[in-house]
């Protein structure tokens, strides 16, 4: 049984610092016990170089850094599992059988047709399937709104969703063995946990997450009841809280972490009902990350106090620009990249740009970079698909069936990890074309 210890502190208090130096110290140490670190998906590569870089690290085979995604193809990988369905064939089977349930819809008989339709209902399911609800839950929903008086638009609308609900679980149903619907992946992999001989006895590390999904705590709670030790690191203000409450509703719910003290009472609450021992918490308190950095202290620490700020000092170590739009930001941010390089000392790797939504300022952020000649690298998630290699490997394969057809000798000639340029490709395309060279 698990022994489970909360690492609490604020932002740069040190709480996955003391989770990377734990888990190197238990590498260090030796022992047989395996060792997993969760963290989310655009951390494992940064955990792991935090953990190779250890002077006494050179390598490790019982650690396994992972995220729920790898985590849950970890366990599922030998279930023989198929293709994923994407989140366009999702809608497209929901257009499908909205026109097929047609005759059974009320509220939405006569909206069928609409491809929008489609969309909205693919997004509730799968966020319904995240929350672990299946069609029946939804139907019992409808009957209890039923019952209530005033409330037959809202009743006709979730019955709508029952019935639409049931008919997509009984079409993957029949479709095993041909699509695999990846919102309830991970309610599968739970069951997986158990059985999963990496996890037994495992110490566990859980760090970098502000809450989680049902099914992403429900998977949780049984890596905690099979694990020997683990400590959970949660981002909130030890000082504006009772450690000891699991109860959500005696929270200040306009406080900065809000979000992640519900999370801690949550999984407090789940920790003593499973009967798990309970450690005293760890309270971290300094802002070790910007010892070196008053300013930023002051920021982190009075953003939104009531109590009126004291003054510090740290002359041109924080500045506000407002600029136009998105491509004005990023414009600005990019030239000031390069002075700070060019006339600063600093190195690239020196300099982090974050963003609140990646999708928005993506497009501004590639076109201004190019226009300055900055290297960077995007921390997001891109389909192998699309990758370089694959395409070159596959464009070769294609070459090779068709015969070597000039299309799919150019195809692979034109890849960017080939040596040869655009024009030298585009003059031998010519050439193919003016004397008809097809084929070996």
């Amino acid at each position: 049984m698990a022994t489970v210890q909360f690492i609490l502190g604020r932002s740069g208090s040190g709480k996955t610092q003391r989770c990377i130096d734990s888990v190197c110290q238990a590498l260090t140490t030796g022992g047989n016990d395996p060792l997993v670190l969760l963290v989310p998906e655009q951390a494992t590569y940064q955990a792991e170089r935090a953990i190779l870089s250890h002077p006494d690290i050179v390598g490790f085979s019982r650690l396994h850094i992972l995220s729920f995604n790898r985590l849950q193809f970890r366990l599922l990988s030998g279930s023989g599992s198929t293709a994923e369905i994407s989140r366009t064939g999702k809608q497209m089977v929901l257009h499908k059988l909205l026109l097929e349930l047609a005759d059974q819809l009320t509220l939405y008989k006569g909206d069928v047709q609409r491809m929008g339709l489609a969309t909205k209902l693919s997004d509730l399911l799968t966020e319904l399937q995240h929350a672990d609800c299946d069609a029946k839950q939804i139907r019992l929903l409808a009957d209890a709104i039923m019952a209530k008086p005033g409330q037959e638009l809202a009743a006709a609308k979730w019955t709508d969703i029952a019935t639409v609900f049931q008919a997509y679980e009984a079409f993957f149903t029949s479709a095993a063995g041909w699509f695999e619907n990846p919102d309830i992946e991970l309610t599968l992999a739970k069951d997986k946990v158990t059985s999963a001989a990496f996890l037994q006895g495992a110490h566990l590390w859980v760090d970098g997450f502000s809450g989680f999904s049902v099914q992403e705590r429900d998977l949780l709670v049984e890596l905690l009841k099979v694990s020997k030790d683990a400590s959970i690191a949660l981002c909130l203000d030890p000082a504006t809280m009772y450690l000891t409450n699991d109860d959500e509703d005696k929270l200040d719910p306009c406080s900065l972490f809000a979000s992640t003290e519900q999370t801690y009472c949550q999984l407090l609450r789940i920790v003593r009902g499973c009967k798990l021992k309970l450690s005293k918490p760890v309270v971290l308190n300094k802002p070790l990350r910007f010892s070196d950095a008053p300013a930023l202290a002051a920021l982190e620490a009075n953003l939104i106090s009531d109590e009126p700020p004291q003054r510090v000092s740290g002359r041109n170590a924080l500045y506000i620009a407002a600029c136009g739009n998105e491509r004005a930001e990023m414009l600005r941010v990019a030239g000031q990249i390069r002075t700070l390089v060019k006339d600063g000392g600093y190195r690239y790797r020196d300099i982090a740009v974050v963003v609140p939504d990646m999708d928005a300022y993506q497009h501004y952020l590639e076109s201004a970079f190019s226009q300055y000649d900055l290297p960077y690298f995007l921390d997001r998630p891109r389909l192998m698909k699309t990758h370089p290699l694959t395409e070159l490997i596959g464009s070769a394969l294609q070459a090779v069936q068709s015969g070597f057809e000039s299309s799919d000798v150019l195809s692979f000639l034109r890849s960017p990890l080939m040596p040869a340029s655009f024009d030298q490709i585009d003059t031998l395309g010519n050439y193919c074309q003016a004397f008809d060279v097809q084929g070996d």
